[in-house]
């Protein structure tokens, strides 16, 4: 049976609340979650490239 309260969130990217379809939602739209999901894989890939561009210059120096 579905609880018919409306059950409020606050969105992870701009924090506005919002009113929830789906007991697991996240982001008040799905532009909102591809925007933030954007923006943590940029924030991986740039941690990931300074220990990469390590490892490949020690690779490059043992050839």
């Amino acid at each position: 049976m579905k609880n018919n309260s409306m059950e409020k969130a606050k969105d992870l990217l701009t924090d506005e609340e919002f009113v929830k379809r789906r007991n697991n939602q996240r982001f008040a739209s799905r532009q909102n979650q591809i925007r933030y999901n954007n923006m943590k894989a940029q924030e991986k890939r740039n941690i990931k490239s300074q220990v990469d561009r390590i490892l490949l210059w020690l690779f490059l120096l043992y050839i």
